[in-house]
């Protein structure tokens, strides 16, 4: 009982020590000073290769399970459509929201 009472009590203390050690000894997370072009290519990756990815998996799941006779198959062919559809235009439709709505502007 007491022993975990001080495991508790260890940890909520430990916790923001350590980020505090982290902040002091690694200045560049405190700051930031990628985290935006970070972020960027994290962005790209998603939206060029991932959702694609993603879209055409759908697409063929629907496929084969058209082909195989499922009662729903029809439905997967047709969501797996609008899925490649949406993960090939998905980067077009972030462009197109940033440039309605810019960053500076709110």
């Amino acid at each position: 009982m007491i022993t975990t009472f001080l495991r508790k009590r260890h940890s909520s203390i430990l916790l923001p020590l350590g980020f505090m050690a982290l902040v002091i000894f690694l200045p560049e997370i405190g700051a930031c000073s990628d985290l935006a072009s970070n972020l960027r290519s994290v962005q790209r990756g998603l939206l060029n290769t991932v959702l694609p990815a993603i879209g055409t998996l759908g697409l063929v799941w629907g496929a084969i399970s058209f082909i195989s006779g499922n009662p729903a198959g029809r439905g997967h062919l047709i969501m797996g459509v609008v899925g490649l559809i949406i993960g090939f235009l998905a980067p077009s439709i972030v462009n197109f929201v940033q440039t309605m709505f810019p960053a500076g502007a709110v």
